[in-house]
């Protein structure tokens, strides 16, 4: 039944992904503009040269010479790789598949959520306006180099496969997703409480599919250790960009925060609002009669906030609107059903507009600004955008200097 109605969909799905691919190639494009440089480079900045280097390591990705890279998710740099398999060397090279691969991975996204919208009882169509266009950070994610564009598909057709009673499918995109973006792996806390409490459902087979997403994760991690001597797990690899760990919530709020709201205007403004944005969306899904649905929405955005409020250092306050944007579907969906009896046509259609000219805007800035930044503050950026396209890894170490390739 579920497949013969997305079938009967098939057009309708096919202009939201049309649409959200417009809209991500456009700010992408703008953001290079903006930014003046070669389109071919997008893909270098942010943390899109990590991504680079480790889809040039396939078919056996990592490797002991590029250690600084071990704690990068491998999804995306796997797509990537594929795709230049695909593409024709003439036609595009590793920068620009990249950028490819990102935007069909959010144009697909937008395709999953209007699906997921439609499952759940909310409008869909301005659902699915407002999931592309509302939020700035998705924007440039989406425009750009980054894992969350790849989980953030996966992420919502388990969100989908668990509305719909498909546990198996359910956690196996959700396995998927965390090879994308690791903490994608906290959902499955709330979709198991849902799948067993909620439902009542304790059957063997549930407990044997929600370990799955652990078992995923770990048979990466013994891939690691197999094949990188000394390999000190992902949190102890990536101490080199951000030594985090878990303190009391909003710790690291109370000790940044003020001097990053001195500092960063409008990425304080984005800031306030993600905060006030998702910690809303959990108490609106918690209220009498938001019914399964809402509860697990809510349960999905509280894990992803909470974890990432109790991490420590400055990037918990700087990066929150990107490291939650994973609950950006769920969040948006909560506030959507709440508001969208209240709200007509006209009035979702002209918030829409406008909030996707405010995204387009600052989605590019946060281009231009990583363009500016990166080429002032990273010293080995020069070696980064001279290898660009090479075929074979240029492995860095970003805390002793550049390390020479063998």
């Amino acid at each position: 039944m579920d497949r013969a109605r997305d079938r009967d969909l098939a057009p309708t799905l096919g202009l939201v992904f049309g649409l959200a691919l417009a809209f991500h190639a456009a700010t992408g494009i703008l953001g290079t503009v903006r930014s003046g440089i070669p389109f071919s480079e997008l893909a270098a900045y942010f943390d899109g040269h990590l991504y680079l280097q480790i889809a040039k390591s396939f078919p056996l990705p990592y490797s002991e010479e590029g250690r600084n890279y071990l704690s990068q998710a491998p999804l995306y740099p796997a797509l990537v790789w594929l795709a230049q398999l695909v593409v024709p060397s003439a036609l595009a090279g590793w920068g620009t598949v990249a950028i490819w691969v990102a935007w069909l991975c959010s144009a697909a996204a937008a395709a999953a959520f209007y699906l997921l919208a439609r499952e759940v009882g909310a409008r869909p169509g301005w659902a699915t306006a407002l999931f592309v266009l509302a939020n700035p950070r998705w924007a440039s994610i989406a425009a750009t180099a980054h894992a969350e564009a790849a989980a953030m598909p996966l992420v919502i057709l388990s969100l989908l496969a668990f509305s719909r009673r498909r546990l198996g499918w359910c956690v196996v995109w959700l396995s998927l997703a965390s090879l994308a973006r690791f903490p994608a792996i906290l959902l499955g806390g709330p979709l198991a409480f849902g799948a067993l409490i909620l439902r009542r459902d304790f059957r063997i087979r549930n407990f044997a599919w929600l370990s799955l997403p652990l078992v995923v994760l770990a048979l990466f991690q013994l891939y690691q250790y197999l094949r990188i001597p000394d390999f000190g797990g992902l949190l102890q690899e990536h101490s080199v960009f951000w030594d985090a760990h878990l303190v009391w919530p909003f710790q690291a709020f109370l000790e940044f925060g003020g001097r990053f709201h001195r500092t960063l205007g409008m990425q304080q403004l984005l800031l306030d609002v993600s905060l006030l944005f998702y910690f809303s969306a959990i108490v609106i899904g918690l209220r009498r009669g938001s019914g399964e649905a809402g509860f697990v929405l809510a349960a999905c955005v509280a894990i992803l906030a909470f974890f990432h409020v109790s991490l420590s250092g400055r990037p918990a306050v700087s990066a929150f609107p990107r490291l939650v944007v994973l609950a950006w579907p769920a969040a948006l969906l909560l506030h959507w059903r709440w508001l969208s009896p209240r709200l007509p046509s006209l009035g979702a259609g002209l918030l829409s507009l406008w909030l996707g000219v405010a995204s387009l805007w600052i989605g590019t800035a946060q281009v231009a600004g990583a363009v500016v930044l990166q080429k002032l503050r990273l010293p080995y950026f020069p070696r980064v955008l001279e290898n660009l396209e090479q075929d074979h890894p240029d492995w860095l170490e970003f805390n002793r200097g550049i390390r020479r390739r063998p």
